[in-house]
């Protein structure tokens, strides 16, 4: 409104100055002190005040102008003088007031340009302190890369003086092959993204190669660059810790892409965050298909996710490795795994993550299981070995002694039925006994070169004998005619054995059994299932085989079925599998048995192929029989043996047979007769306790009859005497319990070895 006023004012007194008489006193009077006065109100209006002083001198010299045209002393007015001189004085006086108002104004604005200054040196002050002191690096540089600046940090991150930086190129600073990348990095500035960070090597002085991070900005003027300001620092040492973790990445995912433990990482909720293949190759899952899901996502089963997930929380609560081990099925079957959970700790000390590895244990569960099995078995085959040696001895005296009263007794006395039945009762019992003794695997192997194939077709007739009428016998022989060595009655007793096995899981229903034969390349993983295969090697194996699809059996029944005295039947021994093992592991061969419930069992035996017979093992019989009478001298036995009655009827029979018998029960006893009697001494029949010293005891009695026979008697099989003691020469050797025919027959053989010997 002030301003509007003014311009009007302004206005009106120009034009009047102008174009109005300038000779009338009140316009020449009044109007320029009125438009100084106008003025004068207006002077704090900074936007306008140069007009308003300019318009005003205008309006000052306009009236000059009209008083020189006009003059005071020319007017009719006798006031006029005195008014202009008073206008000219207050025109004068406010064009001075005026520029003192100016001047003022001036100083202040000189004082405020000065705090101005003060401040722009302070706050310059202060941003050379902080560039200054900055530990980081800071420098400037011209568009061409020309350092202009640099400060301290930035001397000590490059190893020079200032002096030797400034005026040098950037890039005289930086690793060669990294210089094609920070030109790239320098062009792509631009107004709208003037900042690029990059990771650079940097030349020290001494050649040492440092790592630094730089943030470079594009220094523009409108849109002309004009140059560049680069802030870094020194990442050497993280560079290194990460090329360290890098390595140790590489390194981690070389061990782990190639072994063979499943190795498994899971965060905190148990998800999956890294699978190694051989993770995948084991459970058919790739590792895009697992990574972020549970375990329970991808269907572990859950008894095991609940283990798991103890496993876990107790690292998580404790910081200590937990080890577990579990079972399940996988695309090969079912696995036993050892997982061992580690934890992985952050940087502040927790447990970030947990990282597990799975070892497959299977085949060391298998061989422990066999390891035990076989264990097991030796265990069984001690105490099968001594219960067969203690009962032979019993066996013996009772045969023996019932032997001696047939012979006494009428043939139509009524008590020789009793006795007969004693008689045969105890060849049974004996026969079981042998049975214990094959299971262990001790009995004597009278080994030919056998064809299984010619030995199945000669047992045809007597194994459809031995199986019911609805029990159909399919035979698949290989044409390659598998050869083996071994003694071909304890074969057939196993194929006898087998064949009946399998009838009878078949029963009164129609079911065929299948005896096959075959050649075949066997490895390792294959005999590691088998029972009775350690220390056999790789390669060629004559393959017997029995098969039925009878009832099969459980897991828990095929653990037993070599268990002596372990069966299903409700008549039965449970001595025919046992027997079967031992004969199969004397042949050193090995046994495989698979049966599912509901469908039947397969029993595969591997044993050694051959073309050719390999050396007899020395037994102390020989094979003919001779009946030859000595002449030279007396008839007197010398029976040693600890079990008195087993002596006594020993004794017994030597006598019923006309010869008159000698018995002690210990070896010193034995010496000091043989002594006594060496004129008259024809043999010695000898059987001591295992712990005694045998070879002294021979040897004593050879010092008293050189060509003296001596027979050894055992309830052990002849085998384990041949291996133990045939360096010592002995004559024959008697199994109990042993019949008259027996002890007659091992007595004339020994008698004529000695009578050929030379004098």
């Amino acid at each position: 409104m002030r301003q509007s006023s003014f311009a009007t004012t302004l206005a009106l007194g120009t034009v009047v100055t102008v174009w109005i008489e300038p000779a009338s006193t009140p316009v020449a009077v009044l109007v320029p002190p009125l438009i100084l006065i106008t003025t004068l109100q207006h002077l704090r209006s900074w936007d306008i005040g140069p007009l308003i002083a300019i318009v005003s001198l205008v309006s000052v010299a306009l009236t000059v102008i009209g008083e020189t045209a006009h003059p005071w002393f020319v007017s009719t007015d006798p006031l006029a003088p005195a008014i202009r001189a008073a206008a000219m004085i207050v025109a004068v006086s406010l064009l001075a007031a005026m520029l003192w108002n100016y001047g003022s104004r001036l100083r202040a604005t000189l004082a405020r340009l000065e705090a101005v200054n003060a401040a722009l040196r302070e706050s310059e002050a202060r941003y050379r302190s902080i560039v200054e002191d900055h530990t980081e690096l800071i420098c400037r540089a011209e568009p061409d890369g020309t350092v202009t600046l640099i400060n301290p940090a930035g001397s000590r991150s490059w190893g020079l003086k200032r002096d030797e930086i400034i005026g040098n190129n950037l890039r005289q600073f930086i690793h060669p092959d990294d210089i094609p990348l920070f030109n790239r990095h320098l062009a792509s500035l631009t107004p709208e993204a003037p900042v690029r960070m990059s990771e650079l090597r940097t030349l020290m002085p001494d050649g040492e190669i440092r790592w630094q991070q730089w943030t470079t900005r594009a220094l523009y003027n409108g849109s002309r660059l004009i140059g560049y300001q680069v802030v870094g620092r020194d990442v050497t040492e993280r560079k290194r810790a990460e090329e360290h973790v890098l390595r140790s990445e590489r390194q981690f995912k070389a061990i782990a892409e190639n072994a063979p433990d499943l190795i498994i990482r899971y965060d905190l909720q148990q998800r999956h965050l890294y699978v190694n293949p051989a993770f995948e190759q084991a459970t058919g899952l790739t590792g895009d298909s697992v990574i972020g899901k549970t375990y329970r996502d991808i269907g572990a089963p859950e008894d095991i996710a609940h283990r798991l997930d103890a496993c876990l929380q107790a690292v998580l609560k404790t910081g200590a490795v937990q080890t577990i081990a579990f079972s399940t099925p996988t695309p090969l079957g079912l696995r036993f795994y050892e997982a061992r959970i580690v934890p992985e700790f952050g940087p502040n000390g927790d447990i970030e993550s947990f990282l597990a590895i799975l070892r497959d244990i299977t085949e060391r569960r298998h061989h422990e299981a066999a390891m035990q099995h076989r264990q097991k078995l030796e265990s069984m085959g001690v105490m099968a070995q001594g219960i067969a040696h203690e009962f032979n001895n019993l066996l013996a005296i009772i045969l023996n002694n019932a032997e001696l009263t047939l012979a006494t007794l009428d043939p139509h006395a009524p008590e020789r039925l009793s006795v007969e039945a004693i008689v045969s009762a105890g060849r049974r019992a004996a026969v079981i006994t042998r049975q214990m003794q094959t299971y262990v695997g001790h009995n004597l192997l009278q080994t030919t070169l056998l064809s299984l194939n010619d030995l199945i077709e000669e047992m045809k007739e007597l194994l459809q004998a031995s199986v019911t009428r609805s029990v159909a016998l399919v035979y698949r022989l290989s044409d390659a005619d598998p050869l083996v060595e071994g003694d071909a009655a304890q074969l057939r007793q196993v194929i006898l054995n087998l064949t009946i096995n399998a009838a009878e899981a078949i029963g009164d229903r129609s079911g065929e059994v299948v005896i096959s034969t075959d050649v075949r390349s066997v490895d390792r993983a294959l005999l590691a299932t088998a029972i009775g295969s350690d220390g056999l090697e790789e390669g060629a194996y004559a393959v017997l085989t029995v098969s039925d699809n009878g009832c099969g059996m459980d897991a828990a029944t095929l653990e037993r079925i070599f268990d002596p005295f372990f069966t299903t039947k409700f008549i039965g021994r449970g001595l025919g599998l046992p027997a079967t093992l031992g004969i199969v592991r004397g042949h050193r061969g090995a046994i495989r048995v698979t049966s599912t419930p509901g469908e039947g069992t397969t029993v595969t035996i591997f044993l050694p192929e051959v073309h050719s017979l390999s050396p007899q093992v020395e037994t102390f019989m020989p094979s003919s029989r001779m009946s030859i009478v000595r002449t030279n001298c007396s008839r007197i036995f010398l029976v040693v043996d600890d079990e008195e009655s087993t002596r006594a009827v020993a004794a017994r029979m030597l006598e019923w047979m006309g010869h008159p018998a000698l018995t002690t029960g210990d070896a010193e006893t034995a010496v000091i007769l043989a002594r006594q009697h060496r004129e008259h001494l024809a043999c010695v029949l000898l059987d001591l306790p295992s712990d005694h010293n045998l070879d002294r005891t021979v040897g004593e009695l050879r010092q008293v009859c050189t060509d003296m026979p001596v027979i050894l008697m055992s309830g052990y099989p002849e085998e384990i005497a041949s291996r133990r003691f045939a360096h010592l020469g002995l004559s024959g050797f008697l199994q109990k319990p042993f019949t008259s025919y027996e002890l007659r027959s091992v007595i004339d053989t020994a008698l004529a070895m000695t009578d050929h010997l030379p004098a």
